[in-house]
């Protein structure tokens, strides 16, 4: 989405996209937690609908908002962990291989 683009979006949770949300996670909600829910999201989307009113055409775009790096540590070669080892505690082994079940 270019920076002039302004995205709108104001559409409002209600209690029966709450039901229809918390049924597709199948998650079991009273009444009272259902208009809750509906009414915590929407205060979420006003929040964010606040967000979308800020002027940021002549904002760089950022990945964090601190300047920092990852530090990595130099790869180092060392022993493999012996085969026997490895498949020591595996519940199902076959010709020093762990066996799992067929996926396909």
């Amino acid at each position: 989405m270019s920076k002039s683009t302004k995205r709108k979006f104001h559409h409002n949770v209600d209690d029966e996209t709450v039901v229809h949300i918390s049924s597709l996670v199948n998650i079991k909600l009273s009444e009272e937690e259902v208009s809750l829910l509906a009414q915590q999201l929407n205060e979420i989307l006003e929040y964010f609908r606040g967000i979308d009113e800020v002027d940021t055409r002549n904002v760089e775009p950022t990945f964090h908002v601190m300047d920092i790096k990852n530090v990595l540590r130099e790869d180092q070669v060392s022993p493999s962990l012996p085969n026997v080892m490895a498949i020591k505690n595996a519940p199902k082994k076959e010709n020093g291989l762990f066996k799992a079940p067929r996926i396909l």
